[in-house]
């Protein structure tokens, strides 16, 4: 995946780009998308800041990632197809969003960083670089918290899919307050990453191997420094990341297109789903 932010705005600019054309869905559940943008990379926070807690649901986030995509996808596009809520449609349009720009720039996210733990520093140096070169957004200025949803927009448009989706894709159960923690959880460490708090934490590396937790994951390159582009390719993930942008917003069209069965499901997979999230076929 790419991180939060980019994850976000390129959802962000999709959407701004057709709800003038097709307002889609209502502001109210625009956070329910947003956390759709975010895939299933909630899993990973399940219990992350509780770090005496030994559950988490990592291996259902592989899972997702690696395993089943053309059943999980099939098993989305017909709860899109047929769900009368709009909470419901907001929160799988988010995630479509996400599938669809971790295919367009995973292979090269993959390329430099191929282990877990170069993996997640690739992902967080383009996430810096994306703020500050395509979409010149200072990180301090930005308010992850914003976008927390409330309990009552997860209990309709965000468990009770996963309940369904784990179900009948893998035969796999998580339970709701634990899927809802993933979010809460996500949105708590993106905040203190902007807050730069971690940046100030002093005795990291310590604490690191107390915690069982790298923290250096959560803190922000610098990008002034030329060589953190030149080193991560960063005109080729800024090209891959437009061309998801332009791949997303076309997708979005077609979902509307499949909720007035003026597409099938068939034929949006055959347009849209065509790798696994790494961008592997």
């Amino acid at each position: 995946m790419p991180d939060f932010w980019s994850h976000h705005l390129a959802a962000d600019a999709a959407l701004k780009t057709i709800r003038d054309r097709n307002p889609v869905w209502d502001d109210a559940h625009d956070n329910l998308y947003y956390l759709g943008a975010q895939g299933p990379d909630f899993f990973y926070y399940i219990n992350k800041l509780h770090f005496l807690i030994k559950t988490n649901y990592k291996e259902v986030g592989n899972l997702i990632h690696d395993k089943r995509r053309n059943t999980l996808f099939e098993n989305i596009l017909n709860l899109y197809s047929k769900t009368q809520a709009p909470e419901v449609r907001s929160y799988l349009a988010g995630f479509m969003t996400h599938y669809l720009l971790d295919v367009t720039c995973h292979p090269l996210i993959c390329q430099l960083g191929p282990e877990e733990d170069t993996h997640k520093r690739v992902e967080m140096d383009f996430d810096a670089l994306i703020l500050n070169k395509y979409w010149k957004r200072n990180p301090k200025q930005l308010n992850p918290k914003q976008f927390m949803c409330s309990d009552a927009q997860l209990d309709i448009g965000f468990t009770p899919i996963w309940e369904k989706l784990l179900w009948s894709t893998y035969a796999v159960k998580v339970p709701a307050d634990s899927m809802k923690s993933g979010h809460f959880e996500m949105i708590r460490i993106e905040s203190l990453l902007v807050s730069g708090f971690i940046d100030r934490l002093p005795f990291k590396s310590q604490i690191s191997k107390w915690i069982h937790y790298d923290l250096s994951t959560l803190t922000l390159p610098d990008v002034s420094d030329p060589k953190l582009s030149t080193e991560r390719q960063y005109e080729a993930f800024e090209s891959a990341y437009i061309s998801g942008i332009s791949l997303i917003t076309q997708a979005l069209l077609d979902l509307e297109k499949l909720r007035k069965q003026e597409m099938s499901i068939p034929a949006f997979m055959a347009n849209y789903i065509k790798y696994d999230f790494l961008g592997e076929a």
